[in-house]
C-alpha cells in the first residue's frame, strides 16, 4: 500500500468475505500518519496468512478511508492513497525447487564491456566474484548487444525483439502494451516478478514495468556514486520479502556508467601515480553535447579514464555481486536460483577514435558479458564460444522456467541447446543506432552473419562536421571477421567486395524499415522535465 499526502490520517484495511456469508471479516488494519509535505510519499508492505481459507471461495476487500479532520481538503483531493498490486501465492520453503522450476535473477550491469572482466581475459582483478561465478557456471565468450545505448538494448533484452520490432528507439517512445516482456511470460506461469532499476533509460515511462508485479526505480540513477550498493540494498529488501515464493527478479545498476567516480578505495584502486584525475565526467572533458567526442587525449589521461572505469567495475563486483551471492546463501536460495549476469553495452576509450557509447557499433560497445550460474554444480566450468545475442536471453530464461518460448513471435532462440551441440543455424544478428539519438550522430547499422560483421554508417551532416572539433573520420563501410579480429582493426571491405556488397543490399532493406520506425518516434510528445533532467545527468540529453 502507498499513500501521498501531508497531514491527514488514512486507514488501510483488508477484509475477507466467505461465501455464502454476507458479512466481511476484517483481517488487518493500519492507521497511517501522513507526511506534511505534499510531494512526500510512503510505501508500506504487509503479509497476511490466508491458510485458514484454503479451498474456500472468498472475496478479498482492500479499502482506504479518511480518519479525522481534513484541514487541507484542497490539497488532499489531488493526492491519492491507494493499494498497489496485491499478490496471492502459495509459499514454499526457501531453497526448494518445485516442479523443476527455479527462481531466476537477471542482473544487468550497465556499460560493462566484456573484455574488462577477468573471466574474459582482462589482466586487472576487476571482477573476482563474477569470475568465480563463471568458473562454476556457464560463460558465453561472444555475446552481442543490439544497440550501443541503454534504452533500445535493454528493451531487446527483456522482449526478445530486435530494435526494429520493439520500436523503442528514442526517449519519447514507449513499448506497445501488446508486446509481452520476459516478466509477462513468467508471471503467467506463476512467478512473482520484481524489478529494481537505476531508472533513467530503464524507467517505467518507456514500458519496462510491463508484466512486473513490482517495479522500483531510483529517481536519480547515475547521480549516486554508490549505485551498486544502493541497488543491492533495495534488491535485498525485495528478496527477503519474497524468499518463500517462486520469483523472477530483474536488477539494473548504472555504476560503471560515466561519470567515473566510485567510492574509495575502489575509485583509486587501479590509478597510477602519474594519473591526475581522481574522478572524471565525459561531459566535462568532451564538452556539453560532446563536441570533442572524436578528440584524441593524451595516453596518460586515456589510461587514467580506463583505471577509473575499472574501479567502478570492481566496486560493482564487491558491493552488488558479492553481496548478492552471500545473501542468496544466507536465505538458502543459492540452490534454487539461477543467476544471470549481462550488460546492455560496453564503453569506448578511443579504441576507434572516440569516447563513451551511443555513437558507434564496434565491439568495445556491442560485446557484452553473459554468465549463467545454475544451482549447485550444473554446467560448472562450461564455456561456449559460439556467438549469441541479447535477444536469446528471454527464450533461455523461459526454457529454464519450463515455459515454452514463443519462437514464432520473438527474434531470439534458447541457448540451452548449445550445452550439447553446435547451433543448427548460422549465426546472424542486427545492431542499430537511430539517426541523432546522440546529438549530430547519424544512423548506423551492423549486421552479423557467421563470423563476419558488416557496419554501415550514414554520412555526417555539414552541421555535424562543424559541431565536432575535430571532425569525425568518415568510415562509411566496414567488414570484419569478429572471431579472428575481435578488436576490429582490419577492415576487409576492399578485400572482400562481393561479400560487402551482399551485406550492403541486406542493410538497405532493413534501413527502409528502420527509417519509418524513427519517423514514428520523432512524432511523439516531448519528454517531461523531470525525466529530461535525469537523462541529462546520464549524458543522453544535451
Amino acid at each position: 500500500m502507498t499513500n501521498l499526502s501531508n497531514n491527514l490520517r488514512i486507514k488501510f484495511s483488508v477484509s475477507i468475505k466467505t461465501e455464502p456469508s454476507s458479512e466481511p471479516k476484517e483481517l488487518f488494519s493500519q492507521l497511517v500518519e501522513l507526511p506534511r509535505e505534499p510531494t512526500a510519499h510512503q510505501i508500506f508492505f504487509h503479509r497476511l496468512n490466508l491458510a485458514a481459507y484454503q479451498g474456500k471461495r472468498v472475496t478479498i476487500i482492500l479499502a482506504t478511508e479518511k480518519v479525522g479532520q481534513d484541514k487541507d481538503k484542497a490539497i488532499h483531493e489531488l493526492i491519492p492513497a491507494f493499494w498497489i498490486n496485491p499478490l496471492v501465492y502459495s509459499p514454499r520453503k526457501p531453497g526448494t525447487v518445485t516442479e523443476g522450476r527455479p527462481n531466476i535473477i537477471l542482473v544487468s550491469i550497465d556499460t560493462l564491456r566484456a573484455d574488462h572482466l577477468g573471466c574474459y581475459g582482462y589482466s586487472r582483478p576487476t571482477s573476482p566474484t563474477m569470475d568465480n561465478l563463471a568458473a562454476h557456471g556457464l560463460i558465453f565468450t561472444r555475446a552481442f548487444s543490439h544497440a550501443p545505448y541503454t534504452l533500445a538494448s535493454h528493451m531487446s533484452l527483456l522482449t526478445g525483439f530486435y530494435p526494429g520490432r520493439h520500436r523503442v528507439l528514442y526517449l519519447n517512445q514507449c513499448l506497445d502494451s501488446s508486446i509481452p516482456t520476459v516478466a509477462s511470460y513468467l508471471k503467467e506461469a506463476g512467478y512473482i516478478c520484481g524489478a529494481v532499476t537505476d531508472g533513467g533509460q530503464v524507467s517505467h515511462r518507456f514500458g519496462f514495468a510491463q508484466g512486473f508485479d513490482f517495479f522500483e526505480e531510483e529517481v536519480w540513477g547515475n547521480i549516486r556514486w554508490d549505485s551498486a550498493e544502493y541497488i543491492f540494498e533495495r534488491s535485498a529488501v525485495w528478496l527477503r520479502r519474497h524468499r518463500d515464493a517462486r520469483f523472477f527478479l530483474f536488477i539494473h545498476t548504472y555504476q560503471p556508467h560515466n561519470p567515473y567516480h566510485a567510492p574509495e578505495p575502489w575509485g583509486s584502486l587501479f590509478l597510477q601515480k602519474n594519473q591526475p584525475l581522481k574522478k572524471a565526467s565525459l561531459q566535462e572533458i568532451l564538452g556539453e553535447g560532446y563536441p570533442h567526442l572524436f578528440q584524441r587525449l593524451s595516453e596518460t589521461i586515456r589510461q587514467n579514464l580506463i583505471a577509473l572505469y575499472d574501479g567502478e567495475i570492481r566496486y560493482t563486483d564487491e558491493k552488488l555481486m558479492a553481496q548478492l551471492v552471500h545473501l542468496l546463501q544466507e536465505l538458502k536460495l543459492d540452490r534454487s536460483t539461477v543467476l544471470v549476469i549481462t550488460s546492455d553495452h560496453g564503453e569506448e576509450f578511443f579504441d576507434h577514435s572516440s569516447w563513451g557509447h551511443g555513437h558507434q557499433l564496434y565491439n568495445e560497445i556491442l560485446h557484452v558479458p553473459l554468465i549463467i550460474k545454475f544451482p549447485g554444480d550444473q554446467a560448472q566450468g562450461r564455456q561456449i564460444d559460439y556467438p549469441v545475442r541479447l535477444v536469446d536471453v528471454l527464450p533461455t530464461l523461459l526454457e529454464i522456467a519450463q515455459v515454452e518460448p514463443p519462437l514464432d513471435k520473438i527474434d531470439g532462440r534458447s541457448l540451452l541447446a548449445l550445452f550439447h551441440s553446435p547451433p543448427e543455424e548460422e549465426f546472424s544478428s542486427v545492431a542499430y543506432l537511430p539517426d541523432e539519438f546522440a546529438a549530430f550522430v547519424p544512423r548506423s547499422i551492423a549486421l552479423f552473419k557467421g563470423e563476419m560483421k558488416f557496419i554501415w554508417r550514414a554520412p555526417f551532416s555539414p552541421e555535424a562536421r562543424e559541431f565536432f572539433q575535430p571532425p569525425p573520420q568518415e568510415v562509411r563501410l566496414a567488414l570484419f571477421n569478429f572471431c579472428q579480429d575481435p578488436a576490429e582493426k582490419r577492415n576487409l571491405a576492399t578485400e572482400r567486395v562481393s561479400l560487402a556488397r551482399e551485406f550492403f543490399h541486406q542493410a538497405e532493406k532493413l534501413l527502409e524499415k528502420m527509417v519509418q520506425v524513427e519517423k514514428a518516434g520523432r512524432s511523439r510528445e516531448e519528454l517531461n522535465k523531470a525525466l529530461k533532467e535525469r537523462l541529462r545527468a546520464l549524458g543522453y540529453v544535451k
